[in-house]
This record gives structure tokens, C-alpha cells and sequence, in this order.
């Protein structure tokens, strides 16, 4: 049988409403994602946001999916120059400007910074 041939009855033994991806498939897959892409995100944390970009992002993440937030309520608390930061994440499309505030382009940089920021857990006081 030709490779062609082995595709083409491989494809005809899968049910259609298997051959696309469904929620609770990407739901699961978003865990190794995160695992397996952690140079990337690890790079887009460092390199990309830096320490008050990361703050920002983190705060925002916590607000949940598709949540947006005002600059200012993202400033509160925050240091001085937090325009700067949020130019300099919106150009690296980490975060987009709406009408309603700013939000995360992609939901799984969002699931990144949602995560426990590295050493926060288990920490003895």
C-alpha cells in the first residue's frame, strides 16, 4: 500500500467529529504547552516584558480570561511610567488596546503569567 493509500484509509477509520479538536481537547493539551514552550515564555518574561512588564502582565493574567483592565487600575500601585510599559507591551503584542482597557492577544501568554510566579509557593516565611 502506498503512503498515500495508508493516509487515506486512516483518515475514513476516524469518526468526523473526531478529526477536529474540540474545547476539552485544547483545555488539556494547554499543560504541556506551557511545559514544553517554557524557554520561549521564559524569553518573552525576561527579555521581552522585563520586571515592571511582568508585574503588569501578572496582575492582568489574575483578572481571568478575555478580563481587560483600565491603565489606571493597573497603575494603582504600580511605579511611575506605566505608559511606558504598557507602549512597550503593546508593541510586542503581548497586550492589546480596547475601548474597555488593555488584554491579553493570546490566551496562553495570559495562561503563562497567570501561573505562580517561580519561588511564590512553598516559601518559608
Amino acid at each position: 500500500m502506498t503512503t498515500l493509500g495508508l493516509a487515506s484509509s486512516f483518515k475514513l477509520s476516524i469518526p468526523e467529529a473526531r478529526r477536529r479538536a474540540q474545547l476539552a481537547d485544547v483545555e488539556a493539551s494547554i499543560p504541556r504547552a506551557l511545559e514544553h514552550g517554557a524557554m520561549y515564555f521564559g524569553d518573552v518574561e525576561i527579555n521581552q516584558a522585563g520586571e515592571a512588564g511582568t508585574a503588569l502582565l501578572r496582575r492582568l493574567a489574575s483578572q481571568g480570561e478575555g478580563a481587560t483592565m483600565t491603565e489606571a487600575a493597573l497603575a494603582s500601585g504600580a511605579p511611575e511610567g506605566i505608559e511606558v510599559v504598557v507602549q512597550r507591551l503593546a508593541r510586542r503584542q503581548l497586550v492589546e488596546v480596547t475601548a474597555d482597557g488593555l488584554r491579553f492577544q493570546n490566551e496562553l501568554i495570559r495562561r503563562w503569567f497567570a501561573r505562580p510566579a517561580p519561588g511564590a509557593s512553598g516559601r518559608a516565611g
